[in-house]
């Protein structure tokens, strides 16, 4: 009885924390440095979550809470790195940087100031040609694992005239098929799993490669118009229509490997060469005739053969970019 007691009056505290929440009293962290929106991280309930409350002046009233359990990175742990535009983990605060062209100032960014118009505003503030471009894309495994673009002319634009980037209502970042890439060194081992969420406009294009000096692990839209290849060694061909919006799988792991497009999945061969990077929108070896032409809105690595968790993994993906039925 005292354990039930005891159990039922944290759950009492839990939900009185979370409707009563302020930054000021409980000391979470907060996430929006002018408190525009009091987006912040603390516990609820004994587990981290993201809380985002009111405009200032009403803190104290809750409009959201996204739980743990809900987060992508909480149900499937041990992704090796992960780029996304929408929350993946509870410990994530920002999940891009940005440059304004109107002055080159840049500044971080939450999930919620990505998609609640905030970012947008922010870059229409800056004047002149109102785009926002990506310099770096934060990795959200907690593994520090950034991609970064430091020159301007191949930085990927995230807003366009004053108008936020997107693919089927969702936030993108938009490759201009010339020069624009993200990057980051790291290595893993094989086998190694993929998720993207992208489009490609053109033929001969890497959507990501998991390799900085060779193409390793690399998502590539082939010569063909109706056909993508997971390339590790010879690679597996399957079939994809370019201009759309996809939800890519692939597991590289020898005589196991396989490639699921909107969770049709192919199974074959793969090498089993480690990465030592991602190279986002290119190639590893920077072939300028590769530089993507589309918009990518999630890419998550795993230095695991996930195969028991694709379909778990895709759904968690899906129900949130609403890809395929």
């Amino acid at each position: 009885m005292a354990n039930l007691l005891l159990l039922l009056a944290r759950r009492i505290a839990a939900i009185l924390k979370a409707y009563f929440a302020r930054v000021s009293a409980d000391g979470g962290i907060t996430l929006d440095r002018n408190h525009t929106k009091e987006v912040y991280a603390d516990v609820i309930d004994y587990e981290p979550s993201l809380i985002q409350s009111c405009d200032s002046g009403k803190a104290g009233t809750l409009y959201s809470i996204i739980p743990s359990q809900e987060l992508l990175l909480y149900q499937y742990t041990g992704a090796a790195a992960a780029y996304s535009l929408r929350s993946l983990s509870a410990g994530t605060i920002y999940v891009v940087k940005v440059r304004r062209s109107g002055d080159d100032a840049e500044l971080d960014f939450t999930a919620s100031q990505v998609s609640d118009g905030t970012l947008a505003a922010w870059v229409r503030a800056g004047g002149g040609t109102e785009d926002g471009f990506v310099t770096t894309w934060y990795d959200q495994s907690g593994n520090t694992n950034n991609a970064t673009q430091a020159t301007a002319a191949s930085q990927p634009k995230i807003v366009s005239s004053g108008t936020l980037v997107t693919e089927n209502g969702k936030a993108a970042v938009d490759f201009d098929g010339s020069d624009d890439f993200l990057r980051d060194t790291f290595t893993i081992g094989n086998p190694v799993t993929l998720f993207v969420t992208a489009q490609a406009q053109t033929t001969n294009k890497f959507i990501i490669d998991t390799g900085v000096g060779v193409n390793i692990n690399s998502l590539w839209t082939t010569t063909s118009a109706d056909q993508i290849r997971w390339l590790n060694g010879s690679g597996i061909i399957v079939s994809y229509t370019h201009g759309t919006q996809a939800l890519f799988s692939g597991v590289s792991n020898g005589s196991s490997s396989s490639i699921s497009v909107n969770g049709s999945i192919t199974t074959g061969t793969l090498g089993t060469t480690a990465m030592d990077g991602v190279s986002i929108g290119v190639a590893g070896n920077d072939n300028i005739a590769t530089h993507l032409d589309g918009t990518i809105q999630e890419i998550i690595i795993y230095a695991s053969d996930q195969s028991a968790n694709l379909t778990g993994i895709e759904d968690n993906i899906n129900d949130y970019y609403n890809i395929y039925p």
